[in-house]
């Protein structure tokens, strides 16, 4: 038999759902602006005939989805195009930068993945149950340095507004460049060799995905694909299906994982040939962008 105490958890808990799903009802009925039909109230739909019910979600969603992909103001306006390929550059220096570290090129006997991170929690989870503290702490701080990476941006960039260039865009670049020269600083044995490479390479990623994300919607994430790889399955099944809405955005998602699969691709290779000092060229990137973005970047449309 369930305990009383037991009964009683369960019914507190069903009892907070319960709030705050009518709180969450209440806060889309009366204030949120992307409330189906309108400002009108239950009883009102209720009486609508289904046709008129169903064009009015039509013409919700359709102002909805116009509201949240118009580029707005206040900054240099970007095309979707320029978006688009700046992404992929971005996913294939990320791609490559992960590469570089999970070839176990700088740190001896240890293969370390500085972007996608998702695998990080289940990893760090085992070894925390096996006893491994130690590999435990390493998936720790790797994903706190790429959650850091992405507040660092966050700050840099509180109000996005999607296609429009942010003001401090070219800094968050810029200090993606330096962490990774921070990084090669250590690689290349003129500091400490340690789990510090990872951490600041895992910094980097993260401040650059989360600049391209706020641009453009998460259209263009370029160090994290567990997400697109969810959405290509969805978006190629419901193209199978007859829907081609997400069309678009399947293409784009298709080519950026491929984008960031050949980074990692060319940095089997270039690590071999360089080493220790792989990590300089995606950190002059980086570097080159901020500096290109905070001179004036791109002219916008």
């Amino acid at each position: 038999m369930v305990s009383m105490s037991l009964r009683r958890s369960l019914l507190w808990v069903v009892v907070i759902a319960a709030a705050v799903s009518t709180s969450s009802a209440k806060r889309v009925t009366t204030s949120s602006p992307l409330t189906p039909f309108g400002s009108k109230s239950s009883n009102e739909l209720a009486r609508m005939p289904c046709t008129t019910t169903a064009a009015a979600a039509a013409a919700s969603l359709t102002s909805n989805t116009a509201a949240i992909s118009t580029p707005r103001g206040g900054g240099t306006t970007l095309s979707v195009k320029f978006c688009v390929t700046a992404g992929l550059l971005v996913a294939f220096n990320s791609g490559y930068i992960n590469g570089c570290c999970l070839k176990g090129t700088f740190v001896e006997g240890t293969k370390q993945a500085v972007a996608a991170v998702t695998g990080a929690y289940t990893t760090g989870a085992i070894a925390l149950a096996d006893g491994r503290l130690d590999f435990f702490k390493l998936q720790a701080k790797v994903l706190a340095s790429y959650i850091s990476g992405s507040a660092i941006a966050g700050a840099l960039i509180p109000t996005p507004k999607l296609y429009d260039l942010a003001e401090n865009t070219g800094t968050a670049f810029l200090l993606a460049g330096t962490f990774l020269f921070a990084a090669h600083y250590l690689a290349t044995g003129k500091g400490p060799s340690s789990n510090w490479i990872f951490y600041f390479a895992a910094i980097a990623n993260g401040i650059t995905n989360s600049v391209t994300s706020v641009h453009t919607a998460n259209l263009c994430r370029t160090a994290h694909y567990s997400g697109i790889s969810s959405d290509i399955g969805t978006f190629s099944g419901q193209w199978i299906g007859g829907n081609d809405a997400n069309a678009f955005k399947l293409k784009v998602f298709i080519a950026l994982a491929i984008s960031f699969f050949m980074g990692g691709y060319a940095s089997y290779f270039v690590s071999d040939a360089y080493t220790s000092s792989s990590l300089i060229f995606p950190a002059i990137f980086d570097f080159l962008i901020g500096v290109w973005l905070t001179m004036g970047g791109p002219k916008g449309e």
